[in-house]
């Protein structure tokens, strides 16, 4: 619903945002209800037939799901319109993307490379001042990421099953919304109430062809048809929120490389960098600490002036390029091969002994995640580490990460508290203060005790929706880099 490329049709007031095999969504200016004044809506169509439709989205039960939910940051079904072979509904039109604000430069909590701020020294006020307005935005999308998924999964028992920044967007106030529910799972639902779907699930013979690339957990890649949903989406989440801190990377449109590096290989290289200075310098996982993790940005070598067509793209923790065997190694080389203690139940997937893999080791996310806190007992290290466990039973929930100090306190990595940002009217105080008080010991989510904390819509004198447009504004303000040398995970 929300796109940089989009195509007109030829009329100023509709335009096809996106096109594609499973549906059509179009921006068009019209009247939300008869006495409305009018703006843009999104306006979403597929056909109903299993001929045309591509499996297994289905435009019937996403329809069905959507009505069934009301929360701020699940999209909003204003009406829809069925004929003989198709379905349209209508929703509002929002602005931006998670996509568009994670390729921007200015969502890091480190000054880009080509910036007059990247010739400061620390402690500038200007580079305190990048790096906590980052950590405030970050926090204020990644808790209402989880607060939509968490109303999904314990209040309506909907799977999303497709969590990704593509599916993301965020309004003018910086309201997060979940969208495309097209291959939505709800365990709740009686069979009747699927009969009509233009693809029927049902427990045991659920389509494993869910979830999108680098996003996907690790049981759909070896064939099973009966999985936990929710832990699907719990990984998916995992993946798309340690996308925040993910290193950035100066790309052409035309492919051309320009150092060791892949589009996407980055992660790779350095886990082969750290697997040969773990071998020479036989370091176990407690000394990795003493290793410098990714950088924060990936230039071209010998690079002095930008190229045309050169933008910046965010790396994936996982790689999604090569197929299912390639994502399943890219993930066992992050989180390590699968072993009896770590999966106990991996060899009952259907295909898990159809490809032996390596042994490997697990690598500490702090080492590939720059724009983390370098620590390996940080806050966001910890969530993370709690969506990424391989036993589906043991990932952490959305209603768990929560309870996480990053939402429920301030920060302790500086002496300038990073507050919840949310946007203006966004729940109750009292709501918030009841879903934001964690349990005196939870185990799950890693926290000691209750933090007394109170969310804000404003700070510094900014809304949230001023924080997203200023960094997805900034997304193409590219002029200069100088020559930084090689990249590479070291020991300095």
């Amino acid at each position: 619903m929300a796109d940089d490329s989009t195509a007109t049709n030829g009329s100023v007031d509709s335009e096809i945002v996106q096109q594609g095999p499973f549906s059509t969504v179009t921006r068009t200016r019209a009247a939300a209800r008869p006495d409305d004044a009018p703006r843009w809506l999104a306006v979403k169509s597929a056909s109903m037939r299993p001929d045309i439709a591509k499996e297994p989205h289905d435009i019937i039960k996403e329809l069905r799901h959507l009505a069934a939910v009301k929360h701020p940051n699940i999209i909003e079904v204003i009406d829809y319109r069925r004929t003989t072979s198709a379905l349209t509904f209508r929703m509002p039109y929002i602005p931006f993307t998670l996509t568009a604000l994670l390729a921007s430069p200015a969502f890091s909590p480190n000054a880009p490379p080509f910036s007059s701020a990247s010739m400061l020294s620390s402690p500038h006020p200007r580079l305190t001042s990048i790096r906590t307005t980052f950590n405030v935005l970050a926090k204020a999308l990644a808790f209402q990421i989880c607060a939509g998924l968490a109303h999904l999964h314990d209040r309506v028992g909907i799977a999303h099953r497709d969590i990704k920044p593509g599916n993301i967007l965020i309004t003018e106030e910086g309201c997060v919304k979940l969208i495309d529910f097209g291959i939505s799972w709800c365990g709740r639902e009686a069979a009747e109430a699927r009969r009509t779907d233009v693809w029927p699930e049902e427990e045991g013979k659920m389509y494993f062809e869910v979830s999108t690339g680098p996003y996907r957990a690790p049981e759909l890649l070896f064939g099973t048809r009966s999985y936990d949903a929710f832990a699907i989406d719990r990984w998916s989440l995992g993946a798309t929120l340690a996308e925040f801190f993910t290193p950035l990377r100066l790309h052409t449109d035309d492919g051309e490389e320009y150092d060791e590096y892949g589009p996407v290989d980055i992660i790779s290289s350095a886990q082969e960098e750290l697997e040969s200075e773990r071998k020479e310098a036989q370091l176990d996982m407690a000394q990795e600490e003493s290793l410098s993790p990714l950088p924060a940005f990936v230039v071209p070598l010998g690079s002095t002036m930008l190229r045309p067509g050169m933008h910046w793209i965010r790396h994936t923790l996982f790689n999604g390029e090569r197929g299912e065997i390639g994502l399943a190694w890219s993930i066992f080389r992050v989180r390590g091969t699968p072993t009896s203690e770590t999966w106990p139940t991996f060899e009952d997937l259907p295909d898990a002994r159809s490809v032996t893999f390596m042994d490997t080791p697990p690598v500490q996310l702090s080492l590939l995640l720059p724009n983390a806190s370098s620590s390996t007992d940080s806050p966001v290290i910890r969530l993370l580490e709690g969506f990424f466990a391989y036993p589906p039973p043991q990932r952490l929930s959305p209603s768990d990460a929560l309870k996480n100090s990053w939402f429920t306190c301030p920060s302790s990595s500086s002496t300038t508290d990073t507050p919840l940002l949310l946007p203006p009217g966004y729940w109750g105080a009292a709501e918030l203060r009841s879903l934001l008080t964690p349990e005196p010991r939870d185990a799950k989510a890693g926290e000691q005790a209750p933090c007394a904390y109170t969310p804000c819509t404003e700070w510094e004198g900014l809304v949230l929706g001023d924080l997203v447009r200023s960094v997805v504004g900034a997304r193409s303000h590219v002029t200069r880099i100088r020559h930084l040398g090689t990249v590479q995970l070291d020991d300095n």
